[in-house]
């Protein structure tokens, strides 16, 4: 019992991990709207519908690369650059929302905020804030680099200075300015210190703002941006904190000594921390690398990690594992996935009880080219595949 209950902490404590896109050509993360899936293609210049019996209903060529998103309205929202447009799920038209002012070189859409964050070209480092029902500028930001954490109350910028180099840019210093969601006035500004970059972990604990900072832990109090600092309580030698998360009042972050042999084997400490104070509640060790983040679907725990998600039942067996792959939540009792598979780009669903696989569309990629199209390539068409993959689900 003792050994369920470290596997189901490691479950519950630990982060989310995404990388399958950066090294592997895949669909996007499908989107399920009124029985309709859709889902970008994947040098994402072509968006099509498939049902969810594998049927293709339509497909759109997109004249630049596009990004899908979900908007809290329930609408389907694509972005080609600076111009934002809602799709309609049935038919794929497409209906013009807004396009941001000359310098934005792309849209996204936080749905934390429901906020549109307009960037510019990476060398330019300028970020402008959009309302997500007016689509009115609140603001425009100079140095952005990153938005780490947002949502109905607060938006948080990084902005970094530069220094050029032969190859580049390197990061001199690097801070933070916490932003009022109602009023856009900017509230409080912190500087990074463990670490010159732009780019930290940060979560949200009650009244608390938390991030990590080389090996410390930082917390400020969001109403007034009062900070605690702390070097973070881990075994010698390991990394970390990592997967910061809320529980309640208390901070659980993460601690991994990694084994290079047995990646499995790895050894994990989490810990569960008071704040502002960062003093140990309790801690526990656990050596299960399948670890992210849990969603509870009835009585299974689906569980990501890096390149692959598993399914738990409650007293902590496994039921399957699958690799390389971006999701869906559970929904209806499956998973809509898009993975990679020697050589062919696929969009599946997997039976949550069973794990069992079935692809719904695929097409040949070339994975030394993830999400680029060569001049000249031939448009590649969907294939239609209701069958089932024999060999799934895979342990």
């Amino acid at each position: 019992m003792r050994s369920i209950l470290k596997v189901f902490l490691v479950l519950l404590f630990v982060g989310p991990c995404f990388g399958t896109s950066i090294i592997f050509p895949t669909y996007s993360t499908p989107i399920l709207e009124r029985g309709h899936l859709i889902a970008l293609s994947p040098d994402r210049l072509r968006v099509f519908s498939v049902s969810t019996s594998g049927h293709i209903e339509w497909q759109m060529k997109l004249p630049e690369q596009g990004r899908l998103y979900h908007h809290k309205s329930g609408d389907i929202v694509l972005s080609m650059g600076a111009a934002v447009s809602l799709l309609e799920p049935e038919q794929g038209k497409l209906q013009t929302l807004f396009e941001a002012p000359p310098g934005v070189d792309r849209v996204e859409y936080d749905e934390d905020s429901d906020t549109y964050l307009g960037y510019s070209r990476w060398e330019e480092a300028e970020l402008w804030i959009f309302e997500g029902d007016t689509h009115v500028l609140k603001g425009k930001e100079k140095s952005a680099e990153s938005v780490p954490y947002s949502d109905k109350e607060i938006l948080v910028v990084v902005k970094a200075e530069r220094e050029k180099t032969a190859s580049g840019y390197r990061f001199v210093r690097a801070w933070m300015e916490v932003f009022d969601k109602v009023s856009w006035k900017r509230l409080w500004t912190a500087p990074f210190t463990g670490r010159g970059d732009p780019f930290h972990q940060m979560c949200r604990v009650g009244t608390f703002l938390v991030w990590e900072d080389g090996s410390d832990l930082v917390a400020a109090r969001i109403s007034d941006g009062q900070l605690n600092r702390a070097p973070a309580i881990k075994p010698k030698d390991a990394l970390g904190p990592s997967g910061l998360r809320a529980d309640g009042d208390t901070l659980l972050y993460l601690a991994s000594e990694l084994n290079f042999n047995d990646f499995n084997r790895s050894k994990q400490t989490i810990y569960r921390v008071t704040l502002p104070e960062f003093q140990v509640k309790e801690s526990h060790v656990v050596e299960v690398i399948e670890a992210a983040f849990l969603e509870q679907a009835g009585e299974y725990m689906i569980s990501d990690a890096l390149y692959r998600t598993a399914c738990f039942r409650r007293d902590g067996s496994k039921v399957w594992e699958h690799f390389q792959m971006h999701r869906t939540k559970v929904l209806d009792g499956r998973i809509y996935v898009s993975d990679f598979d020697n050589g062919l780009a696929r969009l599946c669903f997997l039976e949550v009880a069973t794990g069992t696989e079935r692809v719904l569309v695929s097409e040949e990629v070339d994975e030394k080219k993830p999400n680029k199209r060569s001049e000249g390539t031939p448009e590649k068409s969907l294939s239609s595949n209701p069958s089932q993959v024999p060999g799934a689900p895979h342990f």
